[in-house]
């Protein structure tokens, strides 16, 4: 259920929404592990990842909303999808984000997207029982998003 605020002597209603996205990207080489120094002797050179926002779009009742070109805000869930996730695991981020235009056009415009969250679920390095994963050190880490 939306809220409904006041702008110009007219009512707007401003319903939180949903978004759901897949996503497929390429790892960088900077550690032997991701090279290939791992269980399966192969290369780790990319992931997929799924993730599920619930967002606002801001309407200007606020003047803050007004100045920073009535951006979009909410939380996000993020899961990493990597071949080794023996190794790996299989990452999951909590996060809140701000979006919004740097600068605007008619039918255009160049946008900035900023998030922090909590990222978790990570198998991490262990001598005994992960030796090979020195990609990553803690099963919790900082998700930022820019």
């Amino acid at each position: 259920m939306g809220q409904e605020s006041k702008i110009d002597s007219f009512f707007t209603r401003t319903p939180l929404s949903l978004k759901a996205s897949f996503q497929t990207g390429t790892v960088f080489p900077t550690n032997d592990f991701v090279r290939g120094a791992n269980a399966q002797n192969d290369t780790i050179d990319n992931y997929n990842s799924f993730s599920l926002v619930l967002f606002k779009q801001t309407t200007g009742a606020k003047l803050w909303e007004q100045l920073y070109g009535y951006p979009i805000y909410g939380l996000g869930i993020y899961t990493g999808y990597f071949r080794e996730t023996s190794e790996l695991g299989v990452p999951i981020s909590v996060n809140g984000f701000l979006s919004g235009p740097f600068v605007r056009f008619q039918k255009l415009s160049f946008n900035y997207e900023l998030g922090l969250g909590v990222a978790f679920n990570w198998n991490n390095f262990d001598p005994v029982y992960n030796p090979n994963n020195i990609a990553v050190s803690t099963s919790q880490s900082v998700f930022i998003e820019a």
